[in-house]
């Protein structure tokens, strides 16, 4: 059972405790972080000790490989949001028909090449294709880009500055970006 713990007196008791509620911690801080369900087209890179608490948690899963049963495993694998949060490489593909074409998004993310320092290590591909497969458009985003637009689109109106004039300037830009967005989502003129 995955939440078994030894008695208080048997060797490994505290050490049991203390590395489950080290877990709970983690899974907690994550998912208050924002780390939770993938809500936008990026993967959000854990730090070394996020890491390794999540690999820990898989090597523990699959050790032995039929430690848990098909339910168990996907319960778990839900619960943490283990199909991304620490996945080494993540591919999701989403296909949307539309009036103009087929809109296919792509999310790429290697963790190998974002230690590396590669810019491609995380990347959002949206690319629009004709009925016969031409592409019309493609929009590639790093992983960092969509991150920082989507910190930037889904926070509420900038914090003060105390600079009134400033403030007042930034909340305009603020209103406008979110009647760009709002618009266009409706019909041209519309």
């Amino acid at each position: 059972m995955i939440f078994e713990f030894p008695l208080p007196n048997e060797p490994g008791a505290a050490q049991a405790r203390f590395s489950f509620m080290i877990r709970v911690t983690l899974i907690l801080a994550l998912l208050i972080a924002g780390c939770g369900p993938m809500t936008i087209p990026a993967i959000r890179p854990l730090d070394p000790e996020q890491q390794a608490v999540v690999d820990g948690m898989w090597n523990n899963m699959l050790t032995p490989d039929d430690r848990l049963d098909r339910d168990l495993l996907l319960d778990v694998i839900l619960i943490n949001q283990l199909h991304q949060l620490g996945a080494d490489r993540v591919r999701y593909v989403a296909i949307k028909e539309t009036a103009a074409g087929t809109v296919t998004m792509v999310v790429d993310f290697d963790r190998a090449r974002r230690a590396a320092g590669r810019p491609d290590s995380g990347t959002f591909t949206v690319t629009l294709s004709n009925p016969a497969g031409a592409v019309i458009r493609r929009d590639v985003y790093t992983g960092n880009e969509v991150l920082e637009r989507a910190g930037a689109a889904l926070r509420p109106e900038p914090e003060g500055s105390g600079n009134f004039f400033f403030e007042w300037v930034r909340r305009v830009e603020w209103q406008v970006r979110q009647a760009r967005i709002t618009a266009a989502t409706r019909p041209v003129g519309g």
